[in-house]
């Protein structure tokens, strides 16, 4: 009978810690995914690049969503925009000082079909509002200065004469 309660014991004391195990992996694997789609030193206090064409912090949806962020600054400060008649040639980002402030810097080329090509640079400074990149989040952009402004005015001027 003793017998049959050291391997009860053992038995269930394995179990648990395969239990244990396997509560353990999944956690990780989901804290990893929810990393992956999570802005990257969002609640941090340090001003740091987070991309630039020497430094990448931060995976491909994590970048896409820098762009978004951009576009999305461009089409309140100066209108939308058709961006498939775009490519982003570059982007460069610093995570600044305050919680989930960020100044974005990106290049937008036309590739519409025609024998000039311009290029847009866009540099936004923003605090956006919530860290999850798969939801949408509400932003407020504090500097914007973009080549888009430049071609909208120049616009605007022609209509005065």
């Amino acid at each position: 009978m003793e017998k049959y309660k050291n391997k009860t014991t053992i038995f269930t004391l394995l179990m648990v810690a395969v239990i244990f195990l396997i509560a353990g992996i999944m956690i990780f694997k989901r804290t990893q995914t929810i990393k992956k789609y999570m802005l990257p030193a969002f609640n941090s206090t340090k001003s740091e690049i987070l991309i630039s064409s020497q430094v990448d912090k931060a995976n491909q949806k994590q970048e896409d969503a820098f762009i978004d962020f951009g576009e999305s600054a461009v089409e309140l400060e100066d209108g939308e925009k058709n961006w498939d008649d775009f490519d982003i040639k570059s982007i460069w980002v610093k995570k600044l000082k305050h919680k989930g402030e960020y100044f974005i810097e990106f290049v937008a080329k036309s590739n519409v079909s025609s024998l000039f090509k311009p290029s847009f640079k866009t540099s936004v400074k923003m605090t956006i509002k919530n860290p999850d990149i798969r939801k949408s989040s509400k932003f407020t952009v504090h500097y914007y200065d973009s080549d888009f402004s430049k071609v909208n005015d120049s616009y605007d001027g022609s209509d005065d004469e």
